[in-house]
């Protein structure tokens, strides 16, 4: 089931989950209103991080490169 996510997902608190947080499973949320801003270069930082599903959104702005640096994605 879908949960009800809206609005910003990344503020200036998110950055403190960069050392744990292994999943980020936030996709097909426009029903909702949608999770909306723009996807931070820090994103780069969360190393830990396994998945990332952020589609069906509204997110603005383009993908940062540093998302590249995420090598546990897909383990």
């Amino acid at each position: 089931e879908k949960n009800r996510l809206f609005g910003t997902l990344f503020n200036a608190d998110f950055i403190n989950l960069a050392d744990t947080l292994e999943f980020l499973l936030a996709s097909n949320q426009q029903a909702n209103g949608g999770l909306s801003g723009t996807i931070p270069s820090y994103i780069g930082t969360f190393t830990n991080l396994k998945e990332l599903a952020l589609s069906r959104n509204k997110f603005s702005g383009s993908i940062p490169g540093e998302i590249t640096s995420l090598q546990s994605l897909g383990e």
